[in-house]
């Protein structure tokens, strides 16, 4: 990635692959708005690619590194889910996601817990909240994006490693 784009720039990044869906969730010609997918992950590199992917499946995304940026990131976008690194600076995954329940606006937020820990309490911690799934880095692209539409339809299917 150019220096240019640092983890500070990661929407300005991803804008400038192509044009950006609108931010706000409805239009004029009642056509809908791209659904809008948080990412919390202190590591860019990261970040960058599911931002990515998820823009080249008709995502919006925005993203945040730290778990004070996560719960302010959440309540200026108002996501329609959320991808947790499990492990981020100022708290961890099961922490946002908590705070995010306790939010009017964010408390059925569905979310992915995304780790590279093979720790089994993990699995367990992820599966006392409703509507989440629970997936190890280093993930399967494809799993990961129909876990999170599997997640926004509400259609939570109960795969091995996705939405629990």
């Amino acid at each position: 990635m150019d220096a240019k784009y640092g983890t500070d720039n990661i929407q300005e990044w991803i804008t400038t692959l192509g044009s950006s869906p609108p931010d706000d969730r409805s239009t004029t010609t009642g056509t809908s708005v791209a659904p809008m997918v948080l990412i919390v992950e202190d590591d860019s590199s990261i970040a960058c690619s599911l931002a990515i992917r998820l823009k080249v499946q008709g995502f919006r995304s925005c993203t945040a590194t730290d778990a004070n940026a996560a719960l302010e990131t959440a309540r200026e976008h108002e996501p329609d889910c959320a991808i947790l690194d499990v492990n981020v600076p100022g708290g961890d995954g099961f922490m946002v996601a908590d705070r995010l329940r306790k939010e009017p606006k964010t408390r059925d937020l569905p979310v992915v817990f995304l780790t590279a820990s093979m720790l089994p309490e993990l699995r367990k911690k992820a599966e006392a909240f409703p509507d989440a799934a629970f997936m190890t880095k280093p993930y399967e692209a494809k799993e990961l994006l129909a876990t999170v539409r599997e997640l926004i339809e509400g259609r939570c299917s109960g795969s091995a490693d996705g939405p629990l």
